[in-house]
């Protein structure tokens, strides 16, 4: 059937809407259904069109007929007062059959089209090679090497076609070591500190099991990431309980017997099932009108345990960071597949280390390569489909853009991104119309011919039209690594992800009047630049005919 079939009442008029934006008020207007979206217009001059896709609701609840609640998975809520209760029923019967495709290649970046005369979508994203990469880091030639060992994907598929690691281990090594570790994800250079000679690397568990098997092919490989020190750390992402779960089903961590030269560091963080029920305590806090500003408010705050997640992981990453930066230890970085947490510390770690990931375009290619490229599975932990249950579902990405949006707390001059870049990350993570989201693996997307299908959010946001909104006018350039203060006061709820706003103000609203002060500041701060600019070079002027003048009366001397 398609989605067009099950809309019953595609305009229905009258329809009531509580805001609680700019205007807080309820407004009258038209409600919508098409395909792929729900609109509610007022038809007013002065206020725009709420659009939302269907995939962007969570839950539709038509409980108190004719009141229909929509809570949406950027954390929205739009509570409409439909005049007749059937048609109500109808509607909300529509959206929850609309909110949840059965297949991904249905949803709408499929059949979104732009206009070639759309210059915002004409500006195409080129994307870091990993020669480039390589060349950027300074990787020692002696060292490492690029290998394609994974072409065609025929390795691991949920790692890229090209990949760093040690010069001198050959591809038939890598080839073994594969088969030791969970998903054939073997271990594999995601940062690598030019000054410290150490590595970030990343990869799925080895399967040791009760019998401590071992791999030797696994082990030299491991080794060679290793600096003339000799030494490396392992970061497992997994508390002891769910270690010797593992290690019961064939899993487990590198054991010191057959690992000499590493050693594995114990960490606290939360089990990645954890985090959906902590988020759940969080937005039910956030959303719920009964609690005050108070203390009961704080304690839902507290009991959610979302902060102190963030403040966990954030823990982690500082000790990480130190590692490889001061005691030159390289650091393997794994849970049982690799593909989540282990994901989130390791880009975050750049983040903190790298101050290229600290811009758009660096931002991006970490997401790009920590994330898609390295076989997060979005469409899965988002639940894209209806095959997607809750027991799949993690917010482990949001928590990922939470820690950084801390991290531009503590440097606001570092990023040169705002909060509304990370927040759009997030909304089009889980809903978009754009496909770079889309699937699981860096091999499903180019089996099924994504980028020739659909189109990319990073050439949308590459725009400058469209990006300036999202700058951070204060950006200066810092290439200092980032030190981290984690005492609770440090550790802020992200009010504009998490107690959003329904507002359908124009231009005049607060957030555009925000971002007109912001182009003004960066206008003057350019204008200031070029002054200091003239200044400096003034300053040179003189200075060099003083130093002429000085040498004149030497010589007559």
């Amino acid at each position: 059937m398609d989605s067009i079939d099950v809309i019953t009442h595609p305009i229905v008029d009258h329809v009531k809407l509580q805001c609680n934006g700019s205007v807080n008020e309820v407004l009258e207007g038209t409600l919508c259904i098409s395909a792929f979206h729900l609109i509610f217009s007022t038809r007013r001059q002065n206020m725009k069109d709420i659009t939302v896709l269907h995939t962007g609701i969570e839950t539709v609840d038509k409980k108190s007929a004719p009141l229909l609640c929509l809570k949406l998975k950027d954390f929205r809520v739009l509570n409409f007062e439909i005049p007749d209760a059937e048609v109500c029923i109808s509607v909300a019967d529509s959206l929850i059959v609309l909110s949840q495709p059965e297949r991904i290649d249905k949803l709408h970046p499929f059949s979104f089209y732009v206009p070639v005369e759309d210059d915002i979508h004409q500006h195409k994203y080129e994307p870091e090679t990993v020669q480039e990469m390589f060349t950027r880091w300074g990787c020692d030639n002696e060292a490492m090497r690029i290998t394609d060992v994974n072409k065609g994907y025929k390795v691991c598929e949920s790692y890229p076609e090209q990949l760093i690691v040690p010069k001198a281990i050959g591809d038939e090594i890598i080839t073994k070591s594969s088969l030791f570790r969970h998903h054939k994800r073997f271990p594999i250079v995601c940062y690598y500190h030019q000054n410290m000679k150490t590595s970030l690397l990343r990869s799925g568990q080895p399967k040791c099991g009760t019998s401590q098997n071992r791999c030797s092919e696994d082990i030299q490989l491991l080794n060679s990431f290793l600096t003339n020190r000799g030494r490396g750390k392992v970061l497992d992402m997994r508390s002891s309980a769910v270690l010797q779960q593992h290690i019961s089903k064939g899993g487990g961590t590198e054991p010191p017997m057959h690992y000499p030269q590493w050693k594995l560091m114990s960490v606290d963080v939360p089990p990645v099932p954890s985090l959906l029920q902590s988020l759940q305590k969080l937005i039910d806090a956030c959303q719920d009108p009964s609690i005050s500003s108070g203390g009961g408010w704080l304690n839902k705050l507290e009991a959610s345990g979302w902060l102190s997640h963030v403040t966990s992981l954030l823990l982690v990453v500082s000790t990480i960071v130190h590692e490889i930066s001061n005691e030159g230890n390289s650091v393997l970085v794994h849970g049982a597949s690799g593909r989540d947490l282990t994901l989130l510390v390791t880009s975050l770690v750049q983040v903190l280390l790298d101050p290229h990931c600290r811009t758009t375009t660096g931002f991006i290619g970490l997401i790009q390569r920590e994330w898609l490229d390295a076989g997060y599975q979005f469409s899965l932990r988002h639940g894209h489909t209806i095959l997607s249950t809750k027991k799949d579902q993690a917010p482990v990405f949001l928590l990922f853009l939470d820690c950084v949006y801390q991290v531009t707390r503590q440097y606001p001059c570092s990023f040169q991104f705002n909060q509304l870049f990370l927040h759009n990350l997030f909304v089009h993570s889980y809903y978009s119309s754009y496909g770079t989201f889309l699937y699981d693996t860096p091999r499903e997307r180019r089996k099924l011919k994504l980028d020739e299908k659909t189109q990319s959010l990073w050439h949308y946001l590459s725009n400058d039209k469209v990006i300036h909104t999202m700058l951070n006018p204060l950006y200066t350039y810092n290439d200092s690594i980032l030190i981290l203060s984690l005492v609770p006061q440090n550790i802020v709820l992200w009010n504009h992800c998490y107690l959003p706003k329904v507002d359908v103000l124009e231009a005049n609203n607060a957030i555009s009047s925000t971002i007109s002060a912001m182009e003004t500041l960066m206008g003057k701060n350019e204008n200031l630049l070029g002054k200091v600019e003239a200044l400096q070079k003034e300053l040179k002027s003189l200075q060099a005919v003083a130093m002429q003048k000085l040498q004149t009366k030497s010589t007559v001397f």
